[in-house]
């Protein structure tokens, strides 16, 4: 008995063939080649990608990580990833923990990854944030290279919606979709290397700063050098910023929504500082709104 062929399909098919006979053998040997080299450069992506961007791509993984990773999550910039030791967290709170914070985090980023992570089907029993006041006053453009590492398509418009930014958006699409604009600098500095016989330690730095993160649960932990001083928080006290400090409006809607999704979902909510003095620090005031 004869197949039966849907005659729909079959004309999709010659339309298809036909336009492709149509193509110049240049453009479809360009083709051919662009997904060569974006394959190559995602199959070997510890040599091209940039650390900021490897630390902030870490924390969305690893909020669809089953089994979940922790029971209490840590969020927050570098003062949360370097100076809190997950390990000694979690003997004190006797609760499986880790840290989604990364160096640079904008508030914007621990909305959306504690968003990822209730989604996900995760259930932490609390959560713990910092928002460091520097990075408040720091509008969302700042880390615009770096924002698809932690958003997918649609927090990238909401994202870019207050401002109506159309280039945030056409930025981070194009930075997911092509890993040779995202990791174009790494690339460009890799080749000038190879041209003066000095070999490439990115991806060596990469697996070193892995090993540091699986071993102690998403944090860094790195060594203190004697000479060095802890910073004093209470000269913030008199620090010039307050006199002009504002904040941005995503930055400030965002520290609203995280405390409100957390509640919304039943998780405990905790905020962490990096030193015990700074809880007396006088909260500025926040005046004019969006900046």
């Amino acid at each position: 008995m004869p197949a039966i062929v849907n005659p729909r399909f079959t004309l999709f098919h010659r339309t298809v063939i036909s336009t492709v006979r149509r193509l110049p053998l240049a453009i479809l040997g360009s083709l051919l080649l662009i997904v060569m080299c974006e394959a190559y450069f995602t199959h070997n992506s510890l040599k091209f990608t940039s650390l900021e961007y490897d630390d902030w791509n870490r924390a969305k993984r690893a909020t669809t990580q089953q089994p979940p990773l922790g029971e209490v999550y840590f969020f927050g910039d570098s003062q949360v990833e370097f100076g809190i030791a997950q390990k000694s967290a979690q003997a004190s709170l006797g609760l499986p923990c880790y840290s989604l914070a990364f160096r640079g985090r904008q508030a914007p980023a621990s909305y959306f990854l504690l968003e990822r992570l209730l989604r996900s089907g995760v259930k932490p029993k609390a959560v713990v944030v910092d928002f460091e006041p520097n990075l408040l006053t720091i509008d969302r453009r700042f880390n615009r290279s770096l924002w698809s590492a932690v958003t997918d398509f649609e927090q990238t418009l909401r994202l870019a919606w207050p401002k109506l930014d159309s280039d945030l958006v056409a930025e981070n699409l194009v930075n997911s979709i092509l890993p040779s604009v995202q990791n174009r600098h790494q690339i460009r500095q890799n080749i000038l290397g190879a041209f003066q016989g000095q070999a490439s330690l990115n991806s060596t730095n990469l697996e070193i700063v892995h090993r540091n993160q699986t071993i102690n649960q998403g944090g860094i932990l790195m060594d203190v050098p004697a000479a060095s001083q802890p910073f004093d928080f209470l000269q913030w006290d008199n620090c010039d910023v307050w006199r002009t400090w504002r904040l941005y409006r995503m930055e400030r809607d965002s520290t609203a929504r995280f405390p409100r999704q957390a509640a919304d979902a039943a998780v405990r909510l905790s905020a962490a500082a990096a030193h015990p003095d700074q809880a007396r620090v006088q909260e500025p005031e926040v005046g004019g709104g969006a900046r």
